[in-house]
């Protein structure tokens, strides 16, 4: 799938976020400030008896998960949070979401980097701290099925 949105000052990095039931574009909640993916796994370990005295690993895939933080604007993706929690409580199956990064080489001639997570499902929203000073950040929490 290529996709690509707009880059945020300082990095990168860029993400579009797609409904695979509707296959639109979801809109954060403002300019993204950060987000961070982690591969899930699961290490497994031999007995060592197994290999004859000689302990041997296996890394077993769980899948991905992350966090996405954004400057506060208007209110798009709670909106969407609390769509999904209707769902929820109306018995309808819940929506899953696919998440396209790119990354631009950080030096001249290296080649894009262009990660997609499928099966993405959010929750723990955080609408953030509303200070007098300073920007209100809300979080949000994704899980995934695959990155590929």
């Amino acid at each position: 799938m290529t996709a690509t949105g707009a880059f945020i000052t300082g990095t990168l990095q860029s993400i579009v976020i797609i409904d695979d039931q509707s296959k639109a574009q979801v809109q954060l909640d403002g300019k993204r400030r950060m987000m961070e993916i982690k591969l899930d796994d699961e290490l497994v370990t031999s007995a060592p008896i197994d290999g004859g005295g000689v302990v041997n690993h296996q890394r077993i895939p769980r899948g991905c998960s992350g966090t996405i933080e954004v400057e506060k604007a208007n209110g798009n993706f709670f909106a969407i949070m609390k769509q999904l929690d209707q769902l929820f409580y109306n018995l309808q199956p819940g929506r899953t979401f696919t998440i396209v990064e790119t990354i631009n080489p950080p030096t001249v001639g290296g080649s894009v980097e262009q990660n997609t997570y499928i099966g993405c499902v959010f929750h723990n929203y955080q609408s953030g701290q509303y200070t007098r000073a300073a920007i209100t950040t809300p979080r949000l929490e994704f899980n995934g099925s695959m990155a590929v």
